[in-house]
């Protein structure tokens, strides 16, 4: 090879790593817009979510009368003494589930204390995602498929059994 033979090697190489890079930018415009799209359809929804959202707050104020909730939230201590309680399991609630798949993950959690739901994400092992307090000032941030199949777990007494597992061993 020759001096000659590695210019042209450069410049294959430099029109390939062109091409490659308009190539994921048009890949990034798409998804943009596929994203956009999706975020559009979920504010048409917010009326549905807040009428689930109502249910589930329901919900909410009923369990948090019965004698069951007030003997876990006297005696349930997590490891790390958040007061919290899983009560809801899923994919990701607040991504286009067409960007989410294997390994991403989040759950809502109930305060024992003050009765806040609160939704955390991660992918694998950490709790990489967002936060979110879940109130009527937030639900355009979860998506309604999400809220749909918690409500679901709900009203067919899932919720109940998720919590008793939690309960099967005490954390001190």
């Amino acid at each position: 090879m020759d001096i000659k033979d590695l210019g042209k090697k450069i410049k294959v190489y430099k029109e390939e790593t062109e091409k490659k890079l308009r190539e994921e930018e048009a890949k990034e415009r798409e998804q943009e817009e596929i994203n956009k799209q999706f975020w559009e359809k979920e504010q048409k929804l917010l009326p549905k979510k807040k009428r689930i959202f109502k249910e589930i707050t329901e919900w909410k104020g009923e369990f948090a009368k019965t004698e069951q909730f007030k003997a876990i939230a006297s005696s349930y201590r997590l490891a790390n003494y958040t007061n919290e309680i899983v009560i809801y399991r899923g994919n990701w609630g607040h991504a286009n589930p067409r960007f989410g798949g294997h390994g991403c993950w989040s759950e809502i959690n109930l305060n024992l204390k003050s009765g806040e739901l609160r939704y955390y994400a991660g992918y694998k092992w950490m709790p990489s995602g967002p936060s979110i307090k879940i109130n009527e000032n937030t639900l355009d941030k979860i998506i309604c498929a999400y809220l749909q199949d918690f409500h679901k777990e709900i009203k067919s007494g899932e919720v109940y059994e998720r919590i008793a597992k939690q309960l099967e061993k005490p954390v001190l």
